[in-house]
């Protein structure tokens, strides 16, 4: 029990030192975004032209993740309904495909479900958890690499797995994931993929990892179906 205790003093410090720090952040992010729209005005190189399109998104992506964090990790984002879960994995999909090509990398989304799915969850946390995992897998990989989604279904679940062919996940890192302060990357906080597990498993669901070093990495996500009873 203490330390259950310890552990929830932990997470409740780092939960205000996260907010405070992202709410610090995002001024700044969004000045910057608009010095590089003002400076997309100005007569640039091919190369130039490229670097800046690459520079907005980088910031887009970071402003969008400091934008969904606040609810994650307030806690207040969890009002769950019922809706499509085909429509919010093609629309997370559709939307990093520009993503993948900035890195030269294929993202490829194949289904064995034959009917459309529903599933219980807030649908911005979904695809905020969906995004998380496919972006991590598109910048593991090498240019010409290739990110593979796929949707299948049991009796019960819905599961979609996203499989990289990039450097993989060591064990060490992979016993700890899903963790704070936890990442595969070199710099990264681990926060992406901790937002990840506590949105799936707040929907009924689990994250499934495995990897291999120089290899890739997939991962699964289950989500109970949804079937709405009238009357």
């Amino acid at each position: 029990m203490s330390k259950k205790v310890i552990q929830f003093e932990k997470n409740h410090t780092i939960n205000h030192l996260l907010i405070n720090n992202s709410q610090q952040m995002l001024p700044p992010l969004k000045s910057a975004t608009c010095y590089l729209d003002l400076l997309a005005k100005e007569p640039l190189t091919k190369q130039q032209s490229f670097n800046l399109i690459q520079a907005k998104n980088e910031l887009k992506q970071v402003e969008y993740g400091l934008d969904h964090y606040h609810p994650y990790l307030n806690e207040k984002w969890n009002e769950q309904r019922e809706m499509s879960f085909m429509k919010e994995l093609q629309d997370v999909v559709h939307l990093m495909k520009s993503y993948a090509q900035m890195y030269q990398v294929e993202l490829l989304f194949t289904s064995t479900v034959k009917e459309d799915v529903s599933i219980m969850g807030d649908p911005e946390m979904l695809r905020f958890a969906l995004l998380n995992i496919i972006k991590n897998g598109v910048e593991a990989c090498s240019p010409k690499g290739c990110v593979n989604i796929s949707l299948h279904e049991m009796i019960k679940d819905v599961f979609i797995v996203i499989e990289d062919n990039g450097n993989g996940i060591p064990k060490h890192v992979i016993r700890q994931i899903g963790k704070p302060l936890t990442s595969g990357k070199l710099n990264g906080s681990g926060l992406g993929l901790a937002s990840t597990y506590k949105i799936t498993e707040s929907m009924g669901g689990r994250v499934e990892v495995a990897s291999h070093l120089n290899k890739g990495t997939i991962f699964s996500l289950y989500f109970p179906k949804w079937v709405s009873i009238e009357g």
